[in-house]
């Protein structure tokens, strides 16, 4: 059936549909980006489904809605009550019908389904060729990239970063050498559970789901695959440093590269002395030769 405006269509599901087929529909709305937003504000590019919702939000800054569970206070009931579902009842109501991602909130499950499987990157950046799916993501790649900016130091080495979340991660894993998920199978541990996963799939499950048409090998990652495409049959290395000759189609060999040859960090830090390096095979060389014992 079609409808000539939403108004009829919220009509027609109310008066026809179960609360399970609405909940089903919501969750297509939220993945699909069908919510109208008619008022437009005059002095930014903000658009809302209500006329009083920016005003109270960005220029009265009033969050009337407190969180009895917490210091939260949200500008409307429903933001209010996605903090607490998602929150303090770990609820993820909003499903993903391509994967198995489930969100608190309806927002959230529209920038996965941009992101991931509509791959949409409408944020391009001014200094290069990159695109990005999320504004954010583009704000972190300006900040740390062009601009050079990394806040937040590693108070054990020379490492930073520009997020407290990388720096967090950085020191749990380095540092503390904090490998709280073990795999079942092998000796093989991990920082994340998501780490982990990986792991089990790509090593002992020898999941390769994604092949090449070209020679047919098979990939884990479908990044994996796409590397190994312009890489190996269309020799493209996309990744191109500004500061020399250096160019790849990896952007973690690019970072990498980057911290090592131009910002000259050294996060691996030896144990035995005061001796610190840029990559860890090295660390694992200094241990074995210096002082006579094995890498980790």
């Amino acid at each position: 059936m079609n409808f000539s405006s939403p108004a009829l269509l919220q009509r027609h599901v109310s008066n026809a549909h179960s609360a399970a087929t609405k909940f089903q529909l919501n969750n297509h709305f939220a993945g699909a980006q069908l919510i109208v937003k008619p008022y437009k504000c005059s002095d930014c590019s903000y658009a809302a489904t209500a006329k009083n919702n920016h005003i109270k939000a960005v220029r009265l800054k009033l969050k009337p809605h407190k969180c009895a569970l917490c210091a939260y206070a949200a500008t409307n009931k429903t933001h209010l009550r996605d903090h607490i579902a998602g929150v303090h009842q770990k609820l993820r109501r909003y499903k993903c019908h391509e994967c198995a991602y489930a969100a608190a909130v309806k927002s959230n499950l529209a920038l996965h389904m941009k992101a991931v499987h509509l791959k949409l990157k409408p944020f391009k950046c001014d200094e290069c060729d990159g695109y990005f799916s999320l504004k954010n993501n583009l704000k972190a790649h300006i900040s740390r990239v062009h601009l050079k900016h990394r806040p937040h130091a590693c108070p054990h080495c020379s490492y930073s970063v520009d997020s407290k979340a990388e720096l967090s991660r950085h020191v749990a894993s380095v540092h503390l050498k904090l490998r709280p998920h073990a795999c079942p199978q092998c000796d093989f541990t991990s920082s994340t559970t998501g780490k982990l996963k990986s792991h089990v799939n790509a090593v002992h499950l020898k999941l390769r789901p994604h092949k090449c048409q070209t020679c047919k090998r098979g990939f884990y990652q479908k990044a994996q695959l796409e590397r190994h495409i312009k890489s190996v049959h269309m020799n493209l290395r996309e990744h191109k440093c500004l500061q020399c000759d250096y160019a790849t189609n990896s952007r973690g060999a690019f970072k990498r590269h980057v911290d090592v040859v131009h910002l000259k960090i050294k996060k691996y830090k030896c144990d035995e002395c005061d001796s610190y390096f840029s990559i860890k095979c090295n660390l694992t060389a200094h241990i074995s030769k210096v002082h006579h014992k094995d890498g980790l």
